[in-house]
């Protein structure tokens, strides 16, 4: 492996993954369901069959195609085989199909690899050969200024189920029976995209990364659903950094509404973490791309550069204000001039 920590070296393999027309890239997705054996889900088979899955077929080769260059092919294969193998099936076809989450979480550390490599970081190890009683780490990677970076990898929460329920009231009557056609919908997400799920996923890896209090450390989170966490980060934003008040002088984070980075209370805890970033995969009509938001750590005992994320999302802390980097999510919850005070001014 020790030739494929050179820069050049994966610069090539990030040209030859990006570089794979379509076509072959969802043909390696094909072979590697065909070689994993056993049966697939409903899902699976409809995922893996439907011309509107084409993209995300085309995202699970060029990541097959990356373990490959890189020498993980032992672990891609290995999730694609939890993904046909374990008697998981279900008769109807399900977005929470556990079939299918163990292929996003088996292959979540290669999307984390994708994205950063393509910015001019570099794949060390996986696992890294950390040695530290109580280390949990799976990536080690190369910051663009050779700076190691450790990394816990997370593909919290499911997709849910979209179901149509009625409206009440909207229904119309004629000598007491309902006439067909006039009952109102409304789609509600059932059991799946629930923000707590990727709360407890940072809070677990917080924890699993405890030990690696000497270099900096990255919480990365791939949520399994299909509205991507990058984009409507409030809940993460809240729990990270606190819930904001606002003024007729501006916006604030009160100390009495700081969150686990900030706290006097809890930052010691948080301290050996970099920063955390959700990562998605974003699925469009025209195209589909990676979305990243990063959250740094304004108390972490190691710096992550809000650089080397470039161009992603980051919020970082000067001076005790906010600030995003490439421009803040829609659905940021911390504004951009935010200021971190004691309590708001009068």
């Amino acid at each position: 492996m020790t030739e494929l920590r050179d820069a050049t070296a994966q610069s090539g393999i990030t040209r030859a993954v990006e570089g794979m027309p379509s076509i072959e890239a969802v043909a390696l997705a094909e072979r590697s369901f065909s070689d994993a054996g056993g049966a697939q889900s409903p899902l699976l088979m409809y995922r893996t069959g439907a011309e509107s899955q084409l993209d995300w077929m085309e995202e699970l080769g060029r990541l097959r195609a990356l373990a490959q260059h890189l020498g993980l092919d032992a672990q891609a294969r290995e999730a694609f085989e939890r993904a046909c193998k374990l008697d998981l099936l279900t008769v109807e076809r399900d977005s929470n199909d556990q079939r299918q989450r163990n292929l996003h979480e088996g292959m979540a550390p290669f999307r984390v690899i994708r994205f950063l490599i393509a910015r001019g970081w570099l794949f060390d190890a996986w696992p890294p050969p950390t040695g530290r009683r109580g280390d949990d780490v799976d990536l080690q990677l190369v910051a663009p200024n050779g700076t190691k970076v450790n990394v816990q990898v997370k593909a919290s929460d499911r997709p849910g189920n979209v179901l149509q329920e009625p409206i009440p009231g909207t229904t119309r009557f004629i000598s007491n029976e309902p006439i067909p056609g006039t009952t109102e919908f409304v789609s509600r997400r059932r059991d799946g995209e629930n923000d707590d799920h990727a709360l407890v996923g940072i809070r677990k890896a917080c924890f699993q990364l405890r030990a690696s209090c000497d270099v900096v450390t990255l919480i990365v989170v791939c949520a399994q659903r299909d509205s991507p966490l990058s984009q409507a980060p409030q809940s993460v934003a809240a729990g990270l950094l606190g819930r904001t008040v606002q003024t007729a002088t501006g916006v604030y984070l009160p100390r009495d509404r700081w969150g686990v980075f900030l706290d006097e209370r809890s930052r010691g805890e948080w301290e050996h973490v970099s920063a955390v970033v959700l990562l998605d995969f974003v699925r469009g009509v025209a195209c589909s791309a990676y979305a990243c938001t990063t959250f740094a750590n304004p108390h972490a005992k190691h710096s992550a550069d809000a650089g080397w994320f470039t161009p992603a999302q980051v919020l970082v802390v000067e001076d005790n204000t906010v600030r995003w980097r490439g421009g803040a999510p829609e659905g940021s919850g911390v504004p951009t001039g935010t200021r971190i005070v004691e309590r708001p001014p009068a």
